[in-house]
C-alpha cells in the first residue's frame, strides 16, 4: 500500500510491514537499497482493537509515520525500523538491530537501540 521503490532494490524473503492506510508512502527504498530477510517497517503502532485504543492516554504513544531508506543502502538480517525513522545513503544496518533513530548517511549501525558506531568513509 502506497510503497515507493526505486531502481535496482533487492528485497529479500519474508520481509514484514506493519503499515497504515493514512500514509502515503508508508516505506520509501532509495535506488539499489538491499533487504535481508526478515526485515520488519513498522510505519504504524497502535493497541490494535484492545480497549487501549481509545484511551485518551494512550494515544501519545501511538505513532503513524513513514519511513525512509538512502540509496546504496544495506539493511541487515531480522532488523527492525520503528515509524519515522530515516536511514541515510549508504549506510549498513548490522542483523537484529532495533532502529528507532534516525541513522545519517555513510554510517554502520547497529544493536538495541541501534546506533551509530562509525562513519564508513
Amino acid at each position: 500500500l502506497g510503497n515507493e521503490i526505486g531502481e535496482d532494490v533487492y528485497i529479500n524473503n519474508n520481509i514484514i510491514l506493519i503499515d497504515s492506510p493514512e500514509l502515503r508512502p508508508n516505506v520509501s527504498l532509495g535506488d539499489r537499497v538491499a533487504l535481508a530477510p526478515y526485515v520488519t517497517f513498522i510505519t504504524s503502532s497502535s493497541p490494535n482493537n484492545s480497549r487501549l485504543k481509545y484511551e485518551e492516554y494512550a494515544e501519545r504513544y501511538i505513532k503513524r509515520k513513514p519511513i525512509i531508506v538512502g540509496e546504496d543502502s544495506w539493511i541487515g538480517t531480522s532488523v527492525v525500523i520503528h515509524p519515522g525513522v530515516r536511514i541515510g545513503c549508504r549506510c549498513i544496518i548490522g542483523s537484529c538491530s532495533n532502529v528507532t533513530r534516525d541513522i545519517p548517511d555513510d554510517c554502520l549501525a547497529y544493536g538495541n537501540p541501534a546506533k551509530v558506531i562509525r562513519r564508513l568513509i
